[in-house]
């Protein structure tokens, strides 16, 4: 009886998983800023690239926080797209 209720347990416990990886408050707040405003694209990929440099974007966020905002950053920005990364990194820092 005791190794079902240990069974049930772990497997419970299984079922959360890892904790979802999350951007640094202060640098999504500001990228956020930037991004809706469509402000300088160019600036925000250079602070995306440096962060990353300094290892404050987790692993699993680089791809498609890179592509989002070189989607922006690659000639004209576009709004549609912009508020898209700012959607996105509202849902994805802590």
């Amino acid at each position: 009886m005791k190794r079902v209720v240990l069974l049930c347990v772990l497997a419970l416990a299984a079922c959360g998983g890892a904790p979802k990886p999350r951007l640094p408050a202060d640098l999504a707040r500001e990228w956020r800023a930037d991004a809706v405003g469509c402000r300088n694209p160019a600036m925000l990929r250079a602070s995306v690239i440096a962060a990353i440099n300094r290892h404050r974007v987790p692993d699993a966020l680089l791809e498609p926080l890179t592509s989002k905002v070189n989607a922006i950053a690659s000639g004209t920005c576009d709004p549609r797209r912009a508020r898209e990364l700012a959607d996105w990194l509202a849902e994805n820092s802590s």
